[in-house]
């Protein structure tokens, strides 16, 4: 009797050795690939959730630093509008106090946004922004009042820096 509950027993020990295996294996296969994932996430929902086109071409997060790069960002405006283009930038850096994701105010140490070119585009009594803006709230499900307090999180920036910027008016 004895060496059947220990022969049960080193099959569970197995079982869940080899499902903790496999649970870091995956973990560490997410993390390596974090930055494609990205990439291709925000390539694939940001045309959707803005109802522009949005594309970068690289994303380098570091989960150590709480730093996230994004490099070669294009917005583009929505239907109705004359320009391509919201927005371009060169790169956009974040730097995020990491400690503060679980609190209700998520402090963002500084946002750097470098060689920005932006179009503003007024048509009738709205603009392309404003457009913008209202597409990413519906499909974020903003707007409506919250009984969430998960979702009534606050954000602080402590630094927003601006290099090497145009902006065009269109009209």
């Amino acid at each position: 009797m004895e060496e059947k509950v220990s022969k049960t027993k080193r099959k569970w020990l197995i079982l869940l050795g080899a499902g903790i295996t496999a649970f870091c294996l995956l973990a560490a296969f997410a993390v390596a690939y974090l930055d494609a994932i990205i990439t291709k996430a925000v390539n694939h929902y940001g045309p959707k959730i803005t109802k522009t086109d949005v594309r970068i071409e690289d994303v380098r997060v570091s989960l150590l630093t709480g730093r996230a790069k994004l490099e070669d960002f294009y917005l583009g405006n929505p239907g109705g509008f004359k320009s391509a283009q919201a927005m371009t930038a060169e790169s956009i850096t974040l730097r995020i106090d990491e400690k503060s994701l679980a609190e209700s105010t998520v402090i963002i140490d500084s946002i750097e946004i470098a060689g920005p070119e932006i179009t503003y585009e007024k048509v009738l009594d709205t603009d392309n922004f404003k457009i913008i803006l209202k597409n990413i709230k519906k499909a974020a499900g903003l707007g409506k009042k919250s009984s969430d307090p998960a979702r009534d999180k606050k954000i602080l920036i402590r630094n927003f820096i601006v290099r090497g910027g145009k902006v065009h008016l269109a009209k």
